[in-house]
This record gives structure tokens, sequence and C-alpha cells, in this order.
């Protein structure tokens, strides 16, 4: 198999393969792998990729551009310079072209790695730093900002979602905007790879969820509004309305007080189109307990509800 360039000797931290008739064990399976996965081919200066899905992704995206962030300065990066230039196979099975500097990647370089993804950018000190790509064997890709070989700053992931915005050690991290393929939308805070703190959530048929995120889902408070203009405004819990709340509905009708489990429970006031409200208690979304109806502002009727009908009227 040979060196991947012949032109100059390896930095000594990189190894010559064995010749055919001596393969590892590695190179072996090596061997096994490249019968059934597309093939790099190599040149004097650079590996030529023929992963097709890796190919379409490159051609979508077309030259990575440098630019100034919070991060990075596009100056600091094009600074990085390597003292020499070259294309080798690595220990790990990794193919790299580009800078070098006392034996490490530094400076600008593609790398081909064994897992068949391919990063190009800039390199600092033999790891993924600033600005640069990763195209999975998939085709999925991020484009955006390194530290230490992992996401961190500014940038973007196409997967079966797409997700533009901050990262932290590898991680959704800060202010970002993800899509889904069934259109819904998330733009808000994450923490840790997950959604939490102050977002909003846009679902397929246009209703919606602003206020607070914990776990992926909603939590504390916040405000769902239906595309049928029904409102809830209030406390939430995994997801679900829980805790102090108001319902509205676009007929006027609305309710205020507990709710749990998506259900008012607990006390809790419903006014009804025809101006009369209900003060009581309610389970599973009915009045269940004690309470009073009034009509015009005046008491109407008081009395005891077993889930939603009155059983006994108690005089005023």
């Amino acid at each position: 198999m040979g060196n991947c360039c012949s032109y100059q000797n390896p930095p000594t931290h990189l190894s010559n393969h064995n010749t055919p008739d001596h393969l590892s064990v590695e190179e072996s399976l090596q061997q096994l792998i490249n019968a059934i996965t597309p093939r790099v081919y190599e040149t004097q200066e650079q590996f030529i990729i023929l992963n097709p899905l890796i190919l379409a992704t490159m051609e979508k995206l077309k030259k990575i551009v440098v630019k100034d962030s919070p991060h990075f300065k596009m100056q600091d990066l094009i600074s990085i310079n390597g003292n020499k230039k070259g294309c080798y196979r690595l220990k790990n099975g990794t193919l790299y072209s580009g800078d070098w500097l006392d034996d490490m990647r530094h400076g600008y370089g593609k790398a081909l790695n064994l897992d068949g993804s391919y990063y190009e950018g800039f390199f600092k000190q033999d790891q993924y730093y600033g600005i640069g790509r990763l195209i999975f064997h998939d085709g999925d890709y991020y484009e955006g900002e390194f530290e230490n070989n992992l996401f961190n700053g500014s940038g973007i992931y196409s997967s079966t979602f797409y997700y533009e915005g901050e990262w932290n050690n590898g991680e959704k991290h800060g202010q970002g905007k993800e899509i889904w393929p069934n259109g819904i939308t998330y733009q808000g805070e994450f923490r840790k790879g997950q959604k939490e703190g102050q977002g909003k959530m846009i679902f397929n048929d246009n209703s919606y969820y602003e206020g607070e995120f914990l776990r992926d889902t909603f939590n504390n408070k916040g405000t769902f509004f239906w595309n049928d203009s029904k409102k809830y405004v209030g406390e939430w819990r995994d997801g679900v309305k829980e805790g102090q709340g108001q319902m509205i509905w676009p007929t006027g009708q609305e309710y205020k007080g507990e709710f749990l489990q998506d259900e008012f429970e607990g006390q809790g006031q419903m006014t009804y189109p025809d101006g009369k409200v209900f003060i009581g208690y309610w389970r599973s979304s009915r009045q269940n307990g004690d309470g009073a109806v009034y009509k015009n502002g005046q008491l109407y009727k008081k009395g005891i509800w077993n889930m939603g009908t009155m059983i006994k009227e108690i005089k005023k």
C-alpha cells in the first residue's frame, strides 16, 4: 500500500505501512473494509474522495468561508502556518494533506478519517481548531468553529434535523435554531445539548409555544397558542399543563385556576360565553365538589357537584 505521498519522508510520529506480503491484522481488516466501502485513492499532492454522499455535500456547500467571529479572528487563523506541507497516512489510518509544524498538523489542511468522515479547515497542534467543516460518511455535516477537535463556538449541523447556533464542547449550548423535516422549529436557548431556558417552538399546524423549557420540554412558565386562537397561559411540568394557569377560548369562555396533567384540577373559575361564572372545585376538567354559579355578578345557585353534575343544591 505504501505511504500516502512518496516525495518526502513522513514526520517522525507517522508510521510506514507494511508491504503487501507482510500485512498487519489491522491492515488486513482495512483491506476488507476498503472492498465494501467507497475507496479513497492517493496522489502525489492529496487524496481523492470517491464517496458520492460526501461529494454531494461538498458540492452543495461549496468553499469554506473564513470570517471573524466572537471566538476567532480571520487574521489569526490565516496566520497559523506550518513550516512544511505534505500528504501522509497517519498511524491511526487517517489520510492528511496540508500544513505541518513540529511533526503535527498545524495550519490549513484536509483529512480523511478511518471512520469515513472528511474534515477540511484549520488545525492547531494536531487538532481541529478555528473554522472547519466535518462531513460524515453518510453526508451529514457540521460547518463552523472547532476547538480541541470538538464543535465549539458558532456552527451549523445538518442531519435528520438542521441546527444553527452556538456550541460548547460538542454540544448545543447557548442560542440556537433547530428545524425538523416535519416542519417543527425551535428557536431559543440550549444547555448541554438540550432545550433549556427561554424559547419558542412552532408546530407544523402553526400552533406554537413560547416560554421556558427544561430537558427538551415545556417547563415552568409559558404560553401555548393553538391554530384555532385558543390560548393557555401558565405553568407547565414535563410538557403538560400543571400548576396555576389560564385557558382562553375565542368564544370568550375562560378558565382560571389549577391544572394537573393537562386537566382542570383543584380550585378554579370558569366564565362561560353567556356570562355565567362557576367558582369551585374541579376534577378531570369537570366540576367536582363544592361550587357556586354566578349570573350578572349575583349568586345564582350554590351546591355540590359530582363529575360535572350538581347532586345537591345548597339554599342561599
